[in-house]
């Protein structure tokens, strides 16, 4: 893991990103994973919501970006 991020809406919900380029949001109080992405732009350093917790922002040293929405079930 490189960067985690909490929710601001859901204290329970962490979100991390590592050099693989997998973004993972996580349900701490369940302790499962509830989601995992493949983000096109590896090696990812970053991870951030927006603040009405709608999006997911990740970073890297290509200086892409990648919004997520966190509810999309794709």
């Amino acid at each position: 893991m490189e960067s985690g991020s909490f929710s601001p809406a859901r204290a329970t919900q962490l979100v991390t990103v590592g050099n693989a380029g997998r973004l993972r949001a996580f349900d701490i109080a369940a302790g499962a994973a509830e989601r995992e992405i493949t983000v096109d732009s590896a090696p990812v350093w970053a991870v951030a919501y927006d603040p009405t917790a709608r999006f997911i922002a990740t970073a890297n040293a290509r200086r892409h970006r990648h919004p997520v929405d966190p509810r999309d079930r794709r």
